[in-house]
């Protein structure tokens, strides 16, 4: 296990292959899984490729998507996926939560950690994306200091969906949509 960093309550890792279970569980939720791209059901046997692809990948990674496992007494409970560009200085940021460790501060917790190991590794800004109706994610990332910058638009499952778009200069320049 390749543990990135740890926060007073949560565990932020690479993932492992007991891992998914767990992934395929969450994101085969249908509430979990409404505003997200992927397909469902989320299989276990589609988790288990999954895991073992990101969880080979290592930290950092460049110009590609890495999933960092949130782990809450010894169980993964979310992830939050990572894009770096190819210099490393610019990331995007996703993150899914279980349904059962919602609303509790976790998501708040590790995505702020996250930023923070981010900025210490030379990325200066950070984008995000949300659906509109997405509230509680459109919360979160105001309160850990991103800027509302516009909309934009994106693929689900076929379909063309609008996304309020997120910037959080983390080198302390004024953000720019």
């Amino acid at each position: 296990m390749t543990t990135l960093l740890t926060t007073e309550r949560l565990v932020l890792r690479l993932m492992q292959p007991g891992d998914a279970p767990a992934l395929a569980a969450y994101r085969s939720d249908p509430e979990v899984a409404t505003l997200q791209g992927w397909d469902l059901p989320f299989t276990l046997e589609r988790a288990e490729r999954f895991v073992a692809e990101v969880g080979a990948l290592g930290w950092p990674v460049l110009d590609d998507w890495q999933q960092v496992a949130i782990e809450l007494d010894g169980a993964m409970v979310g992830d939050i996926g990572v894009h770096r560009t190819a210099d490393g200085q610019v990331a995007t940021i996703g993150y899914t939560l279980a349904r059962s460790a919602q609303g509790q501060g976790y998501a708040t917790e590790a995505v702020g950690a996250l930023l923070a190991l981010l900025s210490s590794e030379g990325v200066r800004r950070v984008d995000a994306a949300t659906d509109p109706e997405n509230a509680a994610s459109a919360r979160l990332l105001l309160r850990l200091g991103f800027t509302l910058v516009g909309r934009g638009t994106s693929e689900v499952r076929g379909e063309t969906v609008v996304d309020d778009l997120y910037v959080l200069a983390l080198d302390g320049s004024r953000t720019q949509g």
